[in-house]
């Protein structure tokens, strides 16, 4: 399994259970509403504190972070990195 979901309130804080990419095993990452937002294939990761809920799906090599917010049906994929407050 690449990660774990520990509640906090009303989402779930990712938690690595293993070394990819620039993640290491015991890393916190972001919040997600669910274990369908982020693909437990590729490097993809939601870092910091960035959210991803609803039916929104990070996949492949995303990488989420700093404050950013996916939502609704939101689907990205690919080689991409969203930061910052969009």
């Amino acid at each position: 399994m690449k990660y774990y979901l520990v509640s906090e309130e009303n989402l779930f804080r990712l938690l690595a259970e293993k070394d990819f990419s620039d993640v290491k095993k015991g890393d916190f990452g972001g919040l997600v509403s669910g274990p369908n937002n982020l693909s437990r294939e590729g490097d993809c990761w939601i870092y910091d504190e960035a959210q991803v809920s609803g039916q929104a799906r990070v996949s492949d090599e995303v990488q989420v972070s700093e404050k950013t917010r996916a939502f609704d049906e939101a689907q990205v994929s690919g080689q991409v990195r969203v930061f910052d407050k969009v």
